[in-house]
């Protein structure tokens, strides 16, 4: 009972201490000197007023109770109904698997896979072309490196013809289209008969086709 009484007037003083401590003394002596603002007392639920009486208070206090039931049912509930449901289509059920189609039947084949907390080089680039709006808030720990792989317009990805930054600049473009759906079930032969043949004309950026060649 002793520390409660204790923990409770450190909470209603706290704000008076902290006044005291960091205002000056001509603040703290003006404050002190101020004639307290008269205010109408209020009156209970269960006393007889000039406002109307408990009838009053009691409507107000149901009036307040109800906006925020609605506010509650209208407003929070379908928003935070959204993020949970994003959070389960994201994250729950099987997420450790490979698909692929089968070219000869159509048929969906799938395998497990090994779950792996090391972004591979291919997640980055992608990471990087994708540019989410990520921070490591909320109890979110991520990297610094792939913050600012989200935030940079350095790009490694081979870009569209006449594109070095984002895939926000240019138009779609039903070609470049193609050509990468086309890429995706291209063998070794097909996929280099498509390359350029010289020095750092791989279709990246001379920054990136040398970061690449240092690579390896």
């Amino acid at each position: 009972l002793i520390l409660n009484s204790m923990a409770l007037a450190f909470v209603l003083q706290l704000d008076e201490m902290i006044f005291s401590v960091f205002s000056s003394k001509r603040i703290y002596t003006f404050i002190a000197n101020l004639e307290p603002i008269p205010v109408r007392q209020l009156t209970s639920f269960g006393s007889k007023g000039t406002s109307g009486g408990s009838g009053g208070g009691i409507f107000r206090v149901l009036l307040v109770i109800g906006l925020l039931g609605l506010i509650q049912v209208t407003l929070l509930e379908p928003q935070f109904g959204r993020i949970e449901q994003a959070n389960r289509i994201v994250c729950s059920g099987n997420t450790d698997f490979v698909v692929s189609a089968n070219p000869a039947t159509g048929m969906i084949h799938v395998a497990k896979s090994t779950a792996s907390e090391n972004w591979t080089h291919a997640e980055k680039v992608i990471l990087q072309v994708a540019r989410p709006n990520i921070d490591a808030d909320h109890g979110w720990e991520i990297s610094e490196e792939l913050i600012g792989l989200s935030t940079s317009t350095y790009v490694r990805a081979v870009m569209p013809s006449g594109i070095e930054t984002s895939l926000e600049e240019p138009d779609f473009s039903n070609r470049a289209f193609t050509d990468v759906l086309d890429l995706s079930t291209s063998d070794v032969q097909q996929a280099a008969r498509n390359l350029n043949c010289g020095d750092l004309q791989t279709g990246q950026s001379r920054r990136a086709s040398l970061d690449r060649l240092r690579e390896h």
